[in-house]
C-alpha cells in the first residue's frame, strides 16, 4: 500500500497607510491537511505465486469455512 496525504498552505501580507504618518502592517495565514490515502495493489508473481498455490491449507482454516457456511 502507498499513502499520499494532501496538504496546502497559504499566507498573506499587506501594508496600508490609513492616515498620513501612520503605517499598518497586516499578516495572515491559513493551512489545511487532509488524509486521503491512495491504495495500490501489486499482483503476486513468479516463485511467490507458485509457492502460495502449492502450499497446503491448514485443517483449522477448512473448519472455519465450514462453520461460516461456505461451500467446501
Amino acid at each position: 500500500m502507498v499513502f499520499h496525504p494532501n496538504s496546502s498552505a497559504r499566507r498573506s501580507c499587506a501594508r496600508s497607510t490609513d492616515s498620513p504618518g501612520t503605517s499598518l502592517l497586516r499578516l495572515g495565514g491559513e493551512g489545511s491537511w487532509s488524509n486521503t490515502p491512495t491504495v495500490t495493489y501489486q499482483p503476486v508473481m513468479g516463485d511467490r505465486f507458485t509457492q502460495s498455490l502449492l502450499q497446503s491449507v491448514p485443517p483449522a482454516a477448512v473448519i472455519q469455512l465450514i462453520q461460516g457456511s461456505w461451500p467446501v
